[in-house]
């Protein structure tokens, strides 16, 4: 991830974004993270999968939002994830439609911020002292 981030200010900082160097290391940032943000989808579905088959005793009898439907919650936050990204990846050869208002908001912009609010959900990540400790696992 570090190296996508690298990559994308090093676009963003060269000839202004102007040049063929420049354009290059924005598609290959943006194919990197569109790459990252699957890897995660597909952690969080193999996720789901595990914890939805049995007794989970670390959500029994929780009654916070995040800790009721934290599954659901982290398959919204990848879907949203997956169509920020699915944007850029799709307009990363066309600055036109990638800049264009009327896409770039409701398929970049409000996923991005949806899921910063979703990741927000009381309970949804659970205090450090409710981990159970090395030696319990």
């Amino acid at each position: 991830m570090i190296v996508a981030v690298v990559l994308g200010v090093s676009a963003a900082t060269h000839n202004n974004g102007q040049g063929n160097a420049a354009a290059t290391l924005h598609k290959v940032s943006v194919i990197i993270f569109f790459v990252l943000t699957v890897l995660q989808a597909f952690q969080t579905i193999l996720l789901v999968r595990m914890e939805s088959g049995g007794k989970n005793q670390y959500l029994e009898g929780q009654k916070s939002l995040g800790k009721k439907h934290g599954l659901i919650i982290l398959l919204g936050i990848s879907a949203l994830l997956l169509v920020r990204e699915g944007f850029s990846l799709a307009t990363i050869s066309s600055s036109t439609k990638q800049d264009n208002e009327h896409l770039w908001y409701p398929l970049l912009a409000l996923p991005e911020i949806l899921a910063v609010v979703l990741y927000a959900t009381p309970g949804l990540v659970p205090k450090r002292d409710e981990l159970p400790s090395p030696q319990q696992v």
